[in-house]
């Protein structure tokens, strides 16, 4: 849809201008002003609409709105489905893969905490439920290579001496006691943590200080496992396990000599599982450690990065080429990943909790964005990155591009690194503009720099759209209804005659709403009064335009140029559906829609059709960047850049 208007290292750029009407920036006249104060009506001065339908549906996805005969020419019964075939992007367009991101280097999860994963330029991915989507953005963007926590805690450790803390919704960048590399860390609480790596290095941080750890080790350790209950252990190079016993440590050899342990986990009945290169896996028994045979066949043995379990009897440890192994309490077994794309993934990291109803839920990770997630009996591919539907998109006034979708996703580009912000909502998020967002439920956020918060809706209307300018802020609902928000708090604008809209904007002076049906609706200042549109097709999207007040675009590929009476038509093609309007230079815009339909509308209102090389839907546009940037978002975390 729409209505809005507005990895690692991705793209580095800085925009200014207006997207569409719900993404607008520009300035409002004199004139819009008058015609917001005449909008300021009270909320119980709103009347549903008798025949309000809100769907939740795809846009596009109802084209009962068309012509019987329009619409068997489209020969499109679900126009949003998203299609199989996207080919390398046209000269112009860039596709940004979202899924693309990077190599993961460390998992671990905790019912409280989520799943979190970290990796190589800075990369933090926590699970929403669906994706493991980017972390709000960690201050940092050296290599992490380890990761553990405690409650609500999470602690990251990488190269040069960083530690990274997450707590309370934001990141701590902690000084760090050296500048070695950190490769694995173990968590007591919020400030006391174990953090082992390259040269024997082996630190605790407590209490706002560090305490560097004498162990007389000066090679590598890879993995620390601390608790209160269990003590605390690191591994490392040359076999060896280290332990904190009475205030010192005592140094084990637990498997040969050629052997680089990586990983230590310890279950809740004293038992400990260590494994590493070559395959090589030890277990302590309560006793002696022990070294173990795992019944993997393979030639070379697979090197072992990361070991978790849910007791004694249940252990997993993953590896090099798509190595997953599994203890019962008595033998190691090999499992089956199914993939199909990932069955000889290198992981790095696993991590799995027990929930609530007694399932398991477990993912395993590694390099070149791969993963996999336990169905058991087997593995089966399971996505990094966004996935999920894109539905909105807009430029802020720093220079980032947030883009918001469903289940509350909140993406932002800034300084060329994707992350997300905490949204607190799983809603569908369908309209953003300026520094707020709305969606489904009556949900309305507005955007700050690390975070949203809510603000209070007078009822449950499904928002589709946003318009955030001068400190002015509409919203146009599926009832049909809009609302304003202000200084004052959220006022209801009066439902126009039933139809549920899709878009809204300022242009030329007055507020324009449109929707289901073709219908469309202007306040000059002096309240709303219908628009002869020539059209039964849903109109999408809005945006101010040069000359006459505004552009709308539709199904069935309308895009018409509307004044304060009526509109023109200045394009028809049965065969799509247009979705979106972003802004390209004054006078110039792209309209976006159906299986990669993307549109030039120049300032004399001539249409030219681009190529972005793809099949796949776009649901809305924004943009403009010093060099003419432009940004469309759509299903299946759809993101591509233009630039002419």
């Amino acid at each position: 849809m729409a209505g809005n208007r507005s990895s690692r290292a991705l793209l580095v750029v800085v925009v200014v201008g207006v997207a569409a009407c719900g993404a607008g920036t520009e300035a409002t006249s004199d004139r819009a002003h008058d015609a917001m104060e005449a909008l300021d009506l009270s909320p119980d001065e709103a009347t549903p609409a008798d025949d309000a339908r809100p769907d939740g549906t795809d846009p596009g996805a109802d084209l009962d709105s068309g012509p019987a005969e329009v619409q068997d020419a489209a020969g499109l019964d679900h126009p949003d489905a998203v299609p199989e075939d996207t080919p390398s992007p046209a000269p112009g367009f860039e596709a940004v893969d979202l899924r693309s991101v990077g190599n993961v280097r460390a998992m671990w999860a905790s019912l409280e905490a989520g799943f979190w994963a970290v990796g190589d330029g800075g990369l933090v991915l926590r699970f929403n439920g669906a994706d493991f989507v980017p972390a709000p953005l960690p201050p940092t963007t050296n290599d992490l290579f380890g990761v553990s926590g405690d409650g609500p805690t999470v602690v990251a450790v990488g190269a040069a001496g960083t530690v990274l803390r997450w707590d309370d919704g934001r990141w701590t960048l902690i000084p760090p006691p050296s500048d070695q590399d950190f490769y694995g860390v173990g968590v007591l609480g919020p400030d006391d943590f174990y953090v082992c790596g390259r040269g024997g290095t082996l630190v605790r941080y407590h209490e706002g200080t560090w305490e560097h750890e004498t162990t007389g080790i000066t090679y590598d350790l890879f993995g620390v496992h601390a608790s209160a209950a269990g003590g605390v252990f690191a591994v490392g190079a040359f076999g060896t396990l280290v332990e904190l016993r009475g205030g010192h440590w005592v140094q084990s050899q637990i498997a040969l000599p050629t052997v680089t342990l990586r990983s230590i986990w310890r279950s809740p009945d004293g038992r400990m599982f260590a494994a590493g290169s070559g395959g090589a896996i030890s277990v302590y028994d309560g006793l002696t450690w022990k070294i173990q045979v795992t019944n993997d066949p393979s030639d070379p043995p697979r090197d072992l990065y990361a070991i978790v379990g849910f007791s004694g009897d249940e252990v997993l440890a993953v590896g090099d080429r798509g190595a997953i192994l599994k203890y019962n309490g008595k033998k190691w077994t090999l499992m089956t990943i199914a993939g199909p794309y990932h069955v000889d993934a290198d992981l790095r990291g696993v991590a799995g909790v027990l929930n609530a109803d007694g399932t398991r839920t477990v993912f395993a990770a590694g390099l070149d964005s791969r993963a996999v997630r336990l169905d058991d009996p087997v593995w089966h591919d399971q996505p990094l990155g966004v996935t999920g539907d894109l539905n909105a998109v807009t430029v802020l006034e720093d220079g980032s591009v947030l883009a918001v979708g469903d289940r509350g996703l909140l993406l932002v580009l800034r300084e060329g690194r994707v992350a997300t912000l905490e949204s607190g909502t799983t809603s569908d998020l369908r309209g953003v503009s300026g520094r707020v967002a709305a969606g489904s439920g009556g949900t309305i956020l507005r955007v700050e720099a690390d975070a949203a918060t809510a603000i209070s809706s007078p009822n449950a209307e499904d928002w589709n759209d946003v318009w955030d300018v001068a400190g002015v802020t509409l919203l146009a609902g599926e009832s049909g209804a809009l609302l304003r928000l202000d200084a004052s708090g959220a006022q209801v604008i009066p439902t126009l005659l039933g139809a549920p809209l899709k878009s809204v904007c300022v242009a030329g002076g007055a507020v324009f709403a449109a929707g289901d049906g073709g219908r469309m609706f202007v306040d000059e200042g002096s309240g709303f009064h219908p628009v002869a549109t020539g059209t039964f097709s849903t109109l999408w999207d809005l945006r101010p335009a040069v000359g006459r007040a505004a552009l709308a675009v539709g199904d069935h590929g309308v895009i018409l140029s509307c004044g304060p009476v009526s509109c023109r038509r200045i394009h028809e093609d049965p065969t799509t559906f247009l979705y979106g309007l972003g802004r390209v230079s004054d006078g110039l815009a792209l309209a976006v829609g159906w299986a990669g339909a993307v549109k030039w509308i120049g300032d004399g209102e001539q249409v030219l059709t681009l190529d972005p090389g793809t099949s796949q839907v776009f649901r809305a546009a924004a943009g403009v960047g010093p060099d003419g940037e432009s940004y469309l978002v759509g299903p299946g975390g759809t993101f591509f850049v233009y630039r002419p």
